[in-house]
């Protein structure tokens, strides 16, 4: 049998090529994500009720919302749940998503008011396709981060974005009216920014980019602060090690004071609210989600509870993680992520120490290591107090784990089959997303 022949694809003709073929893998993204929206049957993402809410009402009444007590209710919304969200059901007292940053509220809430006329659904609808087209800039901006860390290597770089945008999961969630899609473009911007100035050099210009970029960061979610405290560090870092005595302080101010003019507000109206002691309106949260299920005795089945409700939701498990898909689905995953680990531990040790030192000074792979280790401390911190163990809250770290499970994948494969592999791979991450909706989602839940 005769072997394939390939010769990356370098130069200009080459990023030409892979500018076109990632424009074709961000609008297949889109089509992935704004299926979702249109074929989930109204109210059946987690938490979409609440997050619906909020925004209409920012946009209605003109002003701030505060959480409180009768926002949550856990045996109506259960009965809601077990019902499917009947049509005509009151959902305005479904209000416990108020504490959020506002960023992402105040730019869709005002869709919403366009047309009066509109029914619930149909606005319903209109929001999420909006938050699948904020989704498309995260893809973007994925992509950017991607060519930073795979440089010259475009087919790999395509088809982790792919990955990106094709993990069932968090297709379907940058189809749902919630603040992940605006976070992650968020995140997304923080990564290639800092990044470019560790690697560039940093400048004015660039530092107020960064300032502003963890500004809209607080502003959006909490699940990104990691994102922005990592890049936050890491630029003060270099600015300090060797910036000038008088760019330092000038330098650390601009980032400081764009930063704080951006977001410093919200944090002294939430303390005024809220009180002193709880500027992200997290205490008033735990205060009014009265009888949401705690976390009980660590022990060895509530680990392993743990661990596989997390890697099923992370590929797939809809609805509100009542809707999982079958075993042999996640089994299939479970042995593709292996052997990414696999590949990944053989890549590590053939790189020894020399390779290892010279990824030690590639900013954006500790950039991307450094957010998913902080990412996943956040959610094990979260679930020591709250059973949520979803997968999607690793998603504003999606990049980093994404490019580690690729070079796992590219490590078991010779250099001349990587793009044939890297097809197949892909056309079956893309089926199973309309195998998840037509198989799993309308089947359970209906439309």
């Amino acid at each position: 049998m005769g072997t394939i022949n390939f010769v990356p694809i370098t130069g200009a003709n080459g990023e030409i090529w892979a500018r076109v073929a990632a424009t074709f893998v961000i609008a297949l993204g889109f089509a992935l994500s704004s299926h979702y929206a249109i074929r989930t049957p109204a109210w059946q993402y987690p938490d979409e009720p609440a997050h619906y809410n909020y925004a209409v009402n920012l946009a209605s009444n003109g002003q701030l919302v505060e959480i409180k007590a009768g926002d949550w209710d856990q045996e109506r919304l259960e009965r809601l749940k077990a019902n499917r969200f009947p049509a005509g059901e009151d959902l305005d007292w479904i209000q416990y998503e108020n504490h959020q940053p506002p960023l992402y509220y105040l730019l869709v809430g005002w869709l919403s008011t366009i047309e009066p006329a509109a029914s619930l659904e149909q606005r319903l609808y209109a929001l999420r396709l909006i938050t699948a087209l904020i989704g498309c800039l995260a893809l973007a901006l994925a992509y950017r981060f991607m060519g930073l860390l795979f440089q010259s290597d475009i087919w790999t770089r395509l088809f982790a974005t792919l990955v990106f945008a094709a993990v069932p999961m968090h297709a379907a969630m940058l189809g749902a009216i919630n603040n992940d899609a605006l976070a992650e473009v968020i995140a997304g911007g923080l990564l290639v920014a800092t990044s470019t100035a560790l690697m560039g050099g940093v400048t004015y210009r660039r530092t107020v980019v960064i300032g502003v970029l963890i500004g809209l960061a607080l502003l959006t979610k909490v699940t990104i602060y990691p994102v922005a405290g990592v890049c936050a560090l890491a630029i003060l870092w270099r600015i300090w090690k060797r910036g000038g005595q008088n760019s330092r302080w000038g330098l650390t101010l601009v980032i400081a004071a764009s930063s704080i003019a951006l977001s410093g507000w919200w944090f002294v109206r939430n303390m005024i609210v809220y009180g002193v002691g709880d500027p992200l309106g997290l205490a008033r949260h735990d205060l009014v989600v009265v009888g949401q299920p705690r976390t009980g005795p660590i022990t060895g089945e509530a680990i392993s509870y743990f661990v596989t409700t997390m890697f099923n939701s992370f590929w797939g498990q809809f609805g509100w993680m009542g809707v999982p898909m079958e075993r042999r689905v996640y089994l299939v995953l479970l042995v593709g992520t292996a052997l990414a680990a696999i590949g990944l531990a053989v890549a590590i040790g053939r790189l020894g120490l020399a390779g290892r030192l010279r990824i030690a000074g590639n900013a954006p792979w500790i950039l991307a290591i450094a957010v998913l280790g902080l990412t996943l401390a956040e959610v094990v911190y979260y679930n020591l107090t709250y059973i949520q163990a979803q997968g999607r809250y690793l998603f504003p770290a999606l990049t980093g784990l994404v490019a580690l499970l690729a070079v796992g994948w590219r490590e078991l494969l010779f250099v001349g089959v990587r793009p044939a592999a890297y097809a197949l791979a892909s056309a079956a991450l893309v089926a199973l997303n309309f195998v998840a909706i037509y198989r799993y989602i309308i089947p359970a839940l209906g439309q």
